[in-house]
């Protein structure tokens, strides 16, 4: 803009450029904000949770690529009605933790990684199916039905297909 501004010499000229010249300078710097719709309500499975309840909590599904970390951000968003601990959010950054945090499930409830949970301090876990693959939920969720360390605290029909909150036993 100054070596534009620089060869209009003329002051009549100037006075006829200025004003086009901001309109393509606040044209170009003028912000692009797609809006997305978002959900009135989270999934009813969180009402038996809360920060008196001393749960921890994970949210799954638990992208592992570092390209899909806002994947979390319904999660954040969820915690607005439900304000209880999480080892997974959103927060604009990823500290080294959460990367430890991911590396050590993958594989989730198999390969130790309830064992980590468990070591970490996490007491509930929630599977949003709507979030994600469905069969991929589903063959998760019927592991973890088989699994004795987990107990169902609650389950619900969420974006049209299942939600559930389990309890992690120590």
């Amino acid at each position: 803009m100054e070596r534009l501004w620089k060869r209009i010499a003329s002051p009549s000229r100037r006075r006829v450029c200025l004003p086009l010249l901001t309109l393509a300078v606040l044209a170009d710097v003028w912000p692009y904000l797609e809006l997305q719709p978002v959900w009135k309500d989270p999934p009813s499975l969180y009402a038996s949770l809360g920060p008196k309840s001393g749960a921890v909590l994970l949210e799954l599904p638990l992208h592992p690529h570092p390209d899909w970390f806002a994947e979390n951000i319904p999660y954040m968003y969820f915690s607005i009605w439900h304000w209880t601990k999480m080892v997974n959010g959103y927060s604009g950054s990823s500290p080294m933790s959460y990367w430890t945090m991911v590396e050590s499930t993958v594989g989730f409830p198999k390969a130790g990684s309830v064992d980590y949970l468990q070591r970490t301090g996490v007491t509930h876990v929630t599977l949003h199916c709507g979030l994600w693959d469905e069969g991929a939920c589903r063959q998760v969720m019927g592991e973890i039905d088989h699994d004795s360390r987990f107990r169902l605290v609650a389950s619900t029909r969420w974006e049209g297909v299942e939600s559930r909150l389990y309890e992690l036993r120590r």
